[in-house]
């Protein structure tokens, strides 16, 4: 006769708690493989304006009038990505005011927990 040294309980919450770590593992690697192909994408979509750019400088030398035409554009996107980088500085301020607010509210409950 063979005598176990645990409960069904317990082998269960331990199977369960294997299961649960295998689980975190494998999001944790999929997260990272899906990060590592957004960036490889971002990488190549990169080059690919870079080139583009590099392309167009190369048409217009020579010619002042495209070369003017290439400066407008260029200083109209840098326009454009200026106001980008000011709307996602006043979303990182308000994201910063809302974890502030969660951080307050959650020490709150903890400190009334504790009295």
């Amino acid at each position: 006769m063979t005598v176990a040294f645990t409960t069904p309980g317990q082998a269960t919450r331990g199977a369960l708690a294997c299961g649960a770590a295998v689980g975190l593992v494998g999001a944790q690697a999929m997260s990272a493989a899906i990060s590592g192909i957004a960036a490889q994408a971002n990488d190549r979509l990169n080059r690919q304006a870079y080139a583009a750019w590099h392309g167009e400088l190369d048409a217009a030398r020579g010619n002042a009038v495209h070369l003017a035409d290439v400066a407008e554009l260029v200083i109209g996107l840098y326009g454009a990505a200026q106001n980008r980088v000011d709307d996602l500085e006043a979303e990182v301020i308000k994201l910063r005011r809302a974890v502030a607010q969660r951080d307050a509210a959650l020490g709150a409950l903890s400190r009334r927990r504790a009295s």
